[in-house]
């Protein structure tokens, strides 16, 4: 990791001379993770710590892993994540965890790939501002991924970044100000001219075509399609696929039954008949500790390759609440999610699987698991993807398309004319510069909190310092579906 080298970049010294001292801000840091993290502590640590040693590794995963950290900071005014003179009070119906991981490709009703957000777990009413640093400082913590074998190229992408940080959020004012003279709210169905994202859809389209998530995830036997077990990717040897508890088994027809009745799209009941399920593990970051479960579905015929695999997620809290009353905006987290998911996409460009629900007493997201749905990959920045041009264009992209989502909301609307009458006096410049250098010091920020992060683990355990206790230990068949131990 290029660490001194990002820091060079973005003028890490300006940004910390308002921080607390050090230890103070490790304390802070430490805090508001195990915070965040403390209901899946208590009764699920190895998964959490598992979390932690791929936030360890990584310093995009710790940003990834660490939204309740910039929401604590953008809430109570730390770290450049907070304050700004451009309509400070509006809030929107946000993504909340606004990074370009968090971007990809999605098949939607009319089975055409578009450009959208495809990750709704954070997503809550909060100020527009909240969103479009915490993308556009994720713009800047992925040029230090990129070109991994390439340390020149690397290089100069780190020294291109805070230029696409700031197309970033040129672009976002520039779409919110056209989005509300009346532009369109339309899909994006191709790259925009960047390579990144011409890449994604180059992908989703080759493997639309193949149905790969069959080939990768499932074995015909017996003349039956079934899942793997086990590691289905050797790149990827800790994500597994695991047995699914019996109990766990049982209970997902009703599950897939009233999700049937709440789909738009009407299908069969035996569409949703279940051919097999598992557990799986291993994937996500921040979503990691979660429990998510694979089911492999009829489809339309009985033929094998129109089986349809599904992934059901649990979800949590958005990591957000608190920033004005109510604080709380959905009676549940499912239907926060969906509700949020929905008013994104607009109606042609909604995934039809998406859904959420209830299941063995947690709230769940639904959706489909389709190798089609390729999300950004900073790891993928490489040779033409990872120039400061590409990286230019695909961050104009982005934040035209977070300002579209923001615009699908009423909230969003009034927001985009607080914004516009705040720049009408000439001064969209300084409302460019105000979010770009509030990002660049965001992302300096996050450079220095991973080495704090990194320490403590060494320092405090794997679970920074947490002690799980035993009362909370789970039961029988939660530890079932929560450990794949312990169904072998």
């Amino acid at each position: 990791m290029q660490i001194s080298r990002l820091l060079g970049a973005l003028s890490v010294s300006a940004a910390l001379s308002c921080e607390p001292a050090a230890e103070l801000r490790e304390d802070r840091l430490v805090s508001t993770i195990v915070r965040a993290e403390h209901p899946w502590l208590r009764v699920r640590a190895p998964l959490v710590a598992r979390k932690f040693e791929r936030m360890n590794a990584r310093l995009y995963d710790f940003y990834r892993g660490t939204y309740p950290v910039f929401a604590r900071d953008a809430l109570e005014g730390e770290a450049g994540a907070a304050r700004t003179e451009f309509a400070p009070g509006a809030l929107v119906a946000g993504i909340g965890d606004a990074h370009p991981e968090n971007v990809g490709v999605l098949l939607g009703a009319d089975d055409a790939l578009g450009l959208e957000f495809n990750d709704f777990d954070a997503a809550d009413r909060v100020p527009y501002y909240w969103d479009l640093r915490r993308l556009a400082a994720g713009v800047l913590l992925a040029a230090n991924e990129s070109n991994e074998s390439d340390p020149a190229a690397r290089a100069a992408l780190i020294a291109g970044a805070p230029a696409a940080a700031r197309a970033a959020v040129s672009a976002y004012l520039d779409a919110v100000r056209a989005h509300l003279r009346g532009a369109p709210l339309e899909r994006r169905a191709d790259g925009a001219g960047a390579p990144p994202l011409e890449d994604l859809f180059r992908r989703g389209n080759r493997d639309r075509i193949a149905r790969a998530e069959l080939t990768e995830l499932t074995v015909m036997a017996d003349g039956q399609r079934r899942f793997l077990r086990g590691a289905p990717d050797p790149a990827a040897p800790t994500e597994t696929l695991e047995e699914l508890p019996l109990f766990a088994m049982e209970s997902l027809p009703a599950l897939l039954e009233r999700y049937r009745e709440r789909l738009e799209t009407q299908r069969e009941r035996e569409f949703f008949a279940v051919l097999d399920a598992v557990r799986q593990f291993g994937s996500g970051v921040a979503s990691m500790p979660r429990i998510r479960v694979l089911v492999l579905v009829r489809g339309p015929t009985d033929a094998a390759d129109d089986d349809v695999v599904l992934e059901i997620k649990e979800l949590g809290d958005s990591g957000a609440p608190g920033t004005v009353p109510p604080a709380v905006w959905a009676d549940t987290a499912s239907e926060r999610v969906r509700s949020s998911a929905y008013r994104a996409w607009g109606t042609a460009a909604r995934e039809p699987f998406w859904s959420a629900d209830h299941w063995l007493g947690m709230p769940v997201q639904i959706r489909a698991e389709r190798e089609a749905h390729k999300s950004l990959r900073t790891a993928r920045l490489t040779g033409a993807n990872g120039t400061t041009a590409a990286l230019e264009a695909t961050a104009r992209a982005i934040g035209a398309l977070l300002a579209r989502v923001h615009c699908s909301s009423e909230e969003g609307l009034l927001t985009a004319a607080a914004i516009d009458r705040a720049v009408s006096d000439g001064s969209p410049e300084r409302f460019v510069d105000e979010h770009t250098s509030a990002s660049v010091a965001y992302a300096a920020v996050v450079a220095q909190d991973w080495e704090r992060f990194r320490s403590a683990l060494r320092a405090r355990g794997p679970l920074l310092g947490f002690v799980p206790d035993p009362e909370d230990a789970p039961s029988t068949d939660a530890r079932a579906l929560l450990f794949a131990e312990a169904t072998r």
